[in-house]
């Protein structure tokens, strides 16, 4: 019997329909691209789980792929009161391990906080003349604010349970509690006043962050020069450039939603000793990707 490994991109018809419902969002789970950045980074964390998934998918195609056409017929129909026969196998075949890893599936920091869908809003946050402790301890590891909600309330117990890199987050809100003072009376903290304390301890918080930081509120006394507005044509035109580089020197798909890529890129400026990220260099991506006409 000749094995047959799934490929999801290859599965159409009553095939799919029949292992979407069989899998339900696991079936279209995928590893995120993950950025290491601050704190703790354990991509295999994702790698793994992925590797569990596709080892259930595999089996799964094989047992339709070898069923006759009668037993194809009975598991498409989906009779929940059959309770014999193929509708019944296919029903129980990885249903406990299917319940499992849809219970288990990693929290979305737990490899690490450089997660493409969770990016902080650097320049929003940076023009903060305060900063509540979450907003503050968001900022300096480079995530949204909203992502994270109570979570740095919980007790470490639970936040391990999450991840290395929220037990990370809870403690650098310790630092920040005690540092500023913050209590029920006194919750904000004073976005200078952050930026000095980082340059003092030397902390290590996302490149963004202490960028923004340090136009908004770097200069002591002074205010803070107006920094000159982008040309939107001119960022269009370049994101045009990048794009069309991308495409046709390095096979950048724009329809791929965790396309290698940007990495590659941000990879080639590190080399030349130039500053950037990951998530810049994806939104002049799609900045440039929106401008190609249409298949």
């Amino acid at each position: 019997m000749t094995t047959i490994r799934f490929d999801k991109m290859q599965v159409t018809g009553a095939f799919d329909v029949i292992m979407r419902r069989k899998f339900v969002e696991l079936y279209d789970w995928e590893i995120p691209d993950l950025v290491q950045t601050v704190g703790p980074y354990e991509p295999d964390l994702f790698s793994e789980y992925a590797a569990k998934i596709d080892q259930l998918l595999d089996v799964a195609f094989q047992v339709l792929t070898d069923a006759t056409d009668v037993e194809l017929d009975a598991i498409i129909a989906d009779d929940r009161n059959e309770q014999t026969g193929a509708r019944k196998q296919w029903r129980e075949l990885f249903a406990r391990e299917i319940s499992l890893l849809r219970k288990h599936r990693p929290f979305w920091a737990e490899g690490g906080f450089g997660h493409p869908d969770y990016v902080a809003d650097f320049e929003y946050w940076g023009r903060m003349p305060s900063l509540l402790l979450d907003e503050a301890v968001c900022l300096t590891l480079g995530v949204e604010p909203k992502h994270f909600k109570n979570l740095l309330n919980e007790d470490d117990e639970t936040l391990l349970y999450l991840g290395k890199p929220m037990i990370f987050a809870k403690r650098r809100a310790e630092q920040f509690s005690r540092q500023f003072h913050v209590s029920r009376h006194n919750q904000k903290i004073p976005a200078d006043d952050l930026l000095k304390w980082i340059r003092t301890v030397d902390l290590e918080v996302h490149a963004q962050a202490l960028n923004v930081l340090e136009r908004f509120h770097g200069c002591e006394g002074v205010p803070t020069r107006k920094t000159q507005r982008e040309d939107p044509r001119a960022v269009r035109a370049v994101a045009r450039i990048l794009t069309a580089i991308a495409i046709e020197e390095y096979g950048y798909d724009p329809k791929s939603p965790r396309s290698p890529i940007p990495n590659e890129i941000l990879g080639i400026m590190d080399r030349l000793g130039l500053q950037g990220s990951a998530e810049t260099v994806l939104k002049y991506l799609r900045i440039g990707s929106a401008d190609l006409p249409p298949d």
